[in-house]
């Protein structure tokens, strides 16, 4: 036998130990990980097994949890799915599963799939506002405006929880139905928010409260005040802003809020330099903090911003400042243009004779940005109260083309406002002009909004005709309606008075399409007012009109392109009807409704009536809404209509369950005027409703009723204010 060698041995050695080692991860499954084979791919027995993935896919305003998972074949899992406060969930979908709460489980997974979740804003219900420091006399709801985040301003001006008058402020949130904030007067007549609210477009909100007394001294009184607040927590931007000595009553003339989210605050009877109500006009950031150069006056009474503040689609604005007296003569008035930073530009437009009050008629911007002045009593080139209408540059303030002015003494150019058409151009009535040597024949006066062309004219054609005397409507075709109520009309057989007339006029051009005249003596044709349509139709309103009863009124329905009838004329039964006397109100549908709280039904007096008609056709929609008591007077203070065609009617003096003047605020539907019974809200006490007013809302699911002389609580006038959500 040959010696084995101890290099041999040693290596014989080493593979038996290795082959035990391999006989013993064999026996016991083999490899290395788990027993659940999850990462080598195997399942024990040397078969891989089948896996999935769950994707999520969570829309705005929630999320899902976990985000993503692996499954083996047939398993499922479930989700967490969270919505944002305010927020519930609209869906969720996917894998074939099923939702339970906040909780959705899949189905078996046999492939790969996505859960899918939306959310929704949470549903507004009804409920009422509450005051958080009620009493009697507070008036709660003078004011509500509902933000461009959804919540909502009450004012309270006479609430006196701190002292008599003190005033409050107070934010809601319509979902929660929660006060998120209040704010009060610190001392007695404060009056807090008096001066009202004005929403800025980012959700945050300006209250103006020009009887603030600042200080603690007894004759500190009225320096007024004006606070920025976040209109989502209710927590003030920036400090109060307040007046500067007594009377200042700052914000007295309101507050004009810019595209931009500044605001420009407005204070005509602020003393500024030691000049007594000299008046100032400041413009204010988003943060709060007053920037540019304050338009102040430069003498005593110059009031600067009596006239108001008017916005430009720039952010540059415009202050009208009638009663500025300017080298010396007295009211001369101003209107100067202010940048968006505050800087005024270039030369203010000025009057030049006492008494010119340049600005008076107001401030009418057009769609090119230009804006028009109408001054009504400006004693042009020396021609007392002749007026004048000037269109300026809105980005330079220069004046574009040569101003309008009357001819004659007492003309007052633009005395019945100037009227914006869609085409730029603008239409000018003057209902006291004088024309040919006819006294106050009136004249309607087309321009063109680029260059200050007049177009056109349409006068009267005997004494004291006024045309334009109510008005101008503008079409969404361009086109313009001119009433005339006192317009006289001669067949040559005499001349009848008051017949009244409407015309209807081309917007690019100035000519007349159509004309219709009244039937008779004083029956004052238009004299309710043209309402116009979306479709480019237009409604006239008389109430004064006699068919066979003096005083019917009627309601005619006209073709907006051709200046033709349409349907046959809504007309009342009975003398006194007055039918379209609380006017007329057009809805998204193109149909409108009629308010006539004088109307008789059924025997009885002054019930009123609200009808319901096509827009289309003028025929009448589903049968009318009336009284059911002698003076119920549906539909006196208003009719609102909702974005979703539906539509609301207020009536302070509607008689309930036999007790009088308690009011009433009705929903109806805007297709078939069928009420909503379900929704209808009521006085408690006689005048509960006197000064009801109805608040919607933009996307039209929900709008708001304030009564603020409404007893609540058996507080007398403590207010009442109730959100409706149909």
């Amino acid at each position: 036998m040959l010696p084995i060698s101890k290099d041999i041995f040693t290596w014989r050695i080493h593979l038996s130990v290795l082959l035990l080692l391999a006989f013993l991860l064999t026996a016991c499954g083999g490899g290395s990980g788990g027993d659940s084979g999850e990462d080598s791919g195997g399942d024990g027995n040397g078969v891989n097994p089948i896996r999935f993935t769950i994707s999520t896919s969570a829309g705005a305003n929630g999320n899902i949890s976990p985000t993503s998972v692996i499954l083996d074949q047939n398993n499922s899992h479930s989700f967490n799915v969270t919505p944002d406060t305010e927020y519930d969930i609209d869906s969720v979908t996917g894998c074939g599963g099923t939702l339970t709460g906040n909780s959705y489980t899949t189905g078996p997974i046999t492939a790969d799939c996505t859960v899918t979740a939306t959310f929704i804003a949470t549903q507004i219900t009804s409920f009422e506002l509450i005051d958080p420091t009620p009493g009697a006399n507070d008036n709660f709801g003078t004011q509500v405006v509902i933000l461009a985040s959804g919540n909502i301003v009450v004012t309270d001006p006479f609430d006196s929880s701190v002292a008599n008058n003190n005033g409050a402020v107070h934010l809601y949130n319509p979902v929660t139905q929660t006060v998120i904030a209040s704010f009060y007067g610190d001392d007695a007549e404060d009056q807090l928010g008096s001066g009202g609210i004005t929403a800025l477009n980012n959700g945050n909100f300006v209250i103006a409260s020009p009887l603030v007394d600042v200080g603690a001294g007894a004759f500190d009184f009225n320096f007024g005040s004006v606070q920025l607040v976040n209109g989502e927590t209710g927590v003030q931007i920036g400090t109060t802003l307040t007046g500067g000595v007594n009377d200042d009553q700052l914000g007295s003339g309101g507050i004009t809020a810019l595209a931009n989210n500044r605001f420009v605050i407005v204070s005509p009877l602020s003393d500024e330099n030691g000049f007594v109500n000299a008046g100032s006009v400041q413009l204010v950031t988003g943060s709060g903090i007053p920037i540019g150069t304050p338009v102040v006056g430069n003498n005593d009474f110059d009031s600067i911003g009596s006239h108001g503040v008017t916005a430009l689609p720039n952010n540059n604005y415009v202050v009208a400042s009638s009663f500025d007296n300017i080298a010396g003569s007295d009211n001369a008035g101003s209107v100067r243009l202010v940048n968006a930073n505050g800087i005024p530009i270039g030369t203010p437009v000025e009057g030049f004779f006492v008494g010119d009050e340049i600005g008076l008629g107001g401030i009418t911007i057009l769609p090119n940005g230009n804006y028009v002045i109408a001054s009504p009593v400006d004693n042009e080139f020396g021609t007392i109260n002749a007026g004048s209408v000037r269109l300026i540059n809105g980005v330079d303030g220069t004046t574009i083309g040569t101003p309008l002015a009357g001819n004659a003494d007492d003309d007052e150019l633009g005395k019945g406002g100037i009227t914006a058409l869609a085409n730029n151009n603008f239409v000018v009535a003057s209902p006291l002009d004088n024309v040919d040597g006819v006294f106050d024949a009136g004249s309607v006066t087309l321009v063109n909004g680029t260059d200050g062309m007049p177009l056109s004219a349409l006068s009267g054609l005997t004494i004291s005709d006024q045309v334009g005397r109510n008005g101008v409507t503008a079409l969404a075709n361009n086109n313009y309606v001119i009433a005339s109520p006192i317009y006289d009309f001669d067949p040559g057989i005499g001349n009848i008075g008051n017949i009244g007339a409407v015309h209807l006029m081309d917007g690019t051009t100035g000519s007349l399409i159509g004309a219709l005249l009244g039937d008779s003596g004083d029956d004052q044709l238009g004299s309710g007012g043209v309402t116009a349509l979306d479709n480019n139709n237009f409604v006239i309103v008389s109430p004064l009109v006699d068919v066979v009863f003096q005083d019917v009124g009627s309601v005619q329905l006209m073709n907006g392109n051709t200046g033709g009838g349409i349907g046959a004329t809504l007309t009342g039964n009975f003398t006194d009807d007055q039918l379209g006397l609380s006017g007329v109100t057009a809805l998204p549908n193109n149909n409108f409704v009629v308010a006539s709280h004088l109307d008789n039904e059924n025997g009885l007096a002054d019930v009123g009536s609200v009808r319901l008609i096509d827009g289309s056709n003028g025929g009448q929609i589903g049968a009318p809404l009336v009284g059911n008591f002698p003076g119920d007077a549906l539909g006196f203070n208003s009719v609102i209509a909702l974005v979703t065609n539906n539509y609301v009617v207020a009536s302070s003096l509607d008689d309930i369950g036999g007790l009088n003047d308690l009011g009433s605020v009705r929903l109806l539907n805007g297709a078939s005027g069928a009420e909503n019974v379900d929704v209808a809200i009521t006085g408690s006490v006689v005048m509960d409703f006197q000064n009801v007013t109805v608040i919607p809302s933009d996307a039209g699911d929900f709008y708001i009723i304030a009564a603020p002389n409404a007893n609540n609580n058996s507080m007398t006038d403590a207010g009442f204010v109730q959100l409706v959500a149909p």
